[in-house]
């Protein structure tokens, strides 16, 4: 059967088609047709099965890949047919409930095999628990949105002045925030082939929607035509989508584990945020692991294997080191946003740690991601609770 992703034209004027004639294979078209293909199909992820089942030859299949392969290449070595879109919303009504900001659909005359790139966002606005709006961001027409979390933890920040949220800082051109309470801004890469859609949504509390109506501003841009979205110095499938796994508020017994991700698709992670409130600071031991289906678990630490154990400690997950002893902090890698010692009798943290310079990997089968609050028998760990934020391309 054929698949749907909506990259490619197949109508008798567009260069696709001329592909099409010049690999022999314009008698083929009634095929395409017929199996479902429409002036949006995209030949480039049809499967050489879907191929054959058109009645395609083995030397037609191949010619036609090489060609379709060729055009892609082409296409990522210049920034010939790459066309910018984007809005902006200057004090805006917020009003309560959802608030769609902005939708694009992708131009059907991009280059061939190409996909579009929501590529930069930028907000402003003031108001009380600004940072638990909700942004949605909804592609390709699904009905549940494939990024949905507050507007702070999604740039690496929790409500609150402390150390290294203080403004302005940034973390390189991926994320960062200029001003009180807001100015954030990222870069990350959102790809899609049909339709985006961005919504917000204030909120009094985690699960407290607003009734009030606020001032909102907003920027959002992109590209079309581009070949693929780029990880550090690797490219990625052009069936990659940025999804956003969360865990909000929840309480962790200590020494137990906090599932971060779960996932079966083959993917790579971006970026992790983690924010914890607990009594004690010994949650700071907690390690980061992850699991694999495809790997041996034989990194062990504290009676656990694990396929990869990524941190040691918390702290040095972030790139921190003995409990975070010189507060906050921002770099290419890695930042400590929040972290004060409350009162004497509790402790809160939030950081980011981006994963496009180091690579975190896997393949298709079961990956899961984990943190633990705190290692039996190293300090007095307490409970915790507990925000995790990853966000992942999948494919």
């Amino acid at each position: 059967m054929l698949r749907a992703p909506i990259l490619l034209l197949l109508s008798p004027v567009s260069s696709e088609w001329n592909i099409l004639k010049s690999s022999g294979l314009a008698e083929f078209e009634p095929a395409f047709v017929q199996a479902g293909a429409s002036s949006d199909t995209d030949l480039a992820l049809l499967t050489d099965a879907d191929l054959q089942s058109l009645g395609l030859n083995l030397i037609q299949r191949r010619r036609l890949q090489q060609r379709l392969a060729h055009a892609t290449a082409t296409a990522s070595e210049t920034v010939d047919g790459l066309r910018t879109f984007g809005s902006a919303g200057k004090q805006i009504t917020l009003a309560a409930g959802e608030n769609e900001l902005y939708n694009h659909t992708c131009s059907k005359r991009r280059a061939l095999g190409s996909i579009c790139i929501l590529g930069h966002m930028w907000f402003g606005g003031a108001w009380d628990r600004y940072g638990i709006s909700r942004l949605r961001i909804y592609v390709d027409g699904e009905a549940a949105p494939s990024i949905d979390g507050q507007l702070y933890l999604l740039h690496g920040i929790v409500e609150g002045l402390q150390d290294g949220e203080a403004a302005p800082w940034s973390s390189g051109s991926l994320l960062g925030r200029t001003g009180k309470p807001s100015g954030t801004f990222n870069t990350l890469q959102i790809p899609f082939s049909k339709t985006i859609r961005v919504t917000m949504q204030s909120y009094d509390g985690p699960s407290r929607p607003s009734n009030a109506s606020q001032r909102f501003w907003w920027i959002f841009r992109g590209t079309e035509g581009e070949a693929a979205v780029a990880l550090g110095s690797r490219t990625l499938p052009t069936s990659a989508r940025l999804r956003l796994h969360t865990r909000e508020d929840v309480m962790v017994p200590p020494t137990s584990f906090l599932s971060l991700l779960d996932t079966p698709s083959a993917g790579a992670v971006l970026m992790t945020t983690l924010s914890v409130h607990a009594e004690s600071e010994n949650f700071l031991e907690g390690e980061i692991r992850v699991n694999m289906s495809s790997m041996a678990r034989e990194s062990c630490s504290y009676g656990v294997c694990s396929s990869v154990t990524m941190s040691s400690g918390t702290e040095d997950y972030f790139l921190g080191t003995y409990y975070f002893n010189e507060g906050g902090y921002h770099n290419a890698l890695a930042g400590c946003t929040h972290l004060q010692h409350i009162d004497g009798h509790s402790w809160e943290f939030a950081g980011y740690r981006r994963h496009d310079r180091d690579l975190l990997t896997f393949g298709p089968g079961s990956t899961q991601m984990s943190w633990r609050c705190g290692e039996p028998g190293v300090g007095n760990p307490t409970a915790c609770t507990v925000s995790s934020y990853v966000l992942v391309y999948e494919w």
